[in-house]
């Protein structure tokens, strides 16, 4: 967060499966040890691929490198 300073953060995976209470928990936190200010612009949000999203990425890798430039 620090570094980046990303405008939006989208959690995936089995615990993103919890939804609210843990993009709760992840807020608090860089809220916490983040720089100040930085939470304050950042939007999080729950991935909407659920358990695809690796299949989704190698795929969209494959893709890319096949047809370089498209």
């Amino acid at each position: 967060m620090n570094s980046l300073n990303p405008e939006m953060l989208v959690l995936g995976g089995e615990l993103a499966a919890t939804g609210e209470p843990f993009v709760s928990a992840v807020r608090e936190s860089i809220e916490r040890f983040a720089q100040p200010g930085i939470a304050r612009e950042l939007r999080i949000e729950l991935g909407a691929l659920d358990g695809r999203s690796e299949l989704i990425g190698a795929a969209a890798l494959a893709l890319s490198v096949a047809a370089p430039g498209s």
